[in-house]
């Protein structure tokens, strides 16, 4: 991808970032949101959403954007889609994502095991904390006494 289709593509990302940012808030009605409430959610991930797209905005554009990605990959992402949803209650939600997210990487062309899985433990479990400890909603536990 070239340097203005990747902008291109940063500020698509970025407008609608902001759009559903500001559709989040102004649904809350005068309300704060509430870290332990479903409203935290959304808000959150539309944040972290516009953040990201900005980086991806401001980035230099020498940066190589094309990823190495075999043609088979959409492919085997919805075979690995399908294994994690068949292990997912019996394995548990925090192992059967981190197995997930590593593997996901390496289909889109990740050869960095070390970073996948520094990546996908904390964001496997941390995402399993706090949906079952903040929002109170249940996730399969699966193996792990969590």
């Amino acid at each position: 991808m070239d340097a203005v289709r990747a902008r291109l593509v940063g500020v698509v990302l970025l407008v609608s970032g902001l759009s559903l940012g500001a559709v989040a808030v102004w649904e809350l009605d005068g309300a704060a949101p509430a870290v332990d409430g479903p409203r935290f959610a959304p808000i959150a991930v539309t944040a972290l959403w516009t953040v990201l797209a900005l980086v991806y905005v401001l980035r230099p554009s020498d940066v190589d954007t094309e990823p190495v990605v075999h043609r088979w990959a959409p492919v085997l992402l919805v075979v690995a889609l399908v294994a994690y949803v068949a292990v997912l209650e019996p394995v548990g939600f925090a192992l059967a994502s981190t197995v997930f997210y590593v593997g996901a990487a390496r289909i889109l062309g990740s050869r960095q095991w070390m970073r996948d899985v520094l990546v996908a433990v904390p964001l496997a479990f941390g995402v399993y904390l706090a949906f079952t400890r903040l929002l109170d909603i249940r996730l399969p536990a699966g193996v792990l006494p969590l």
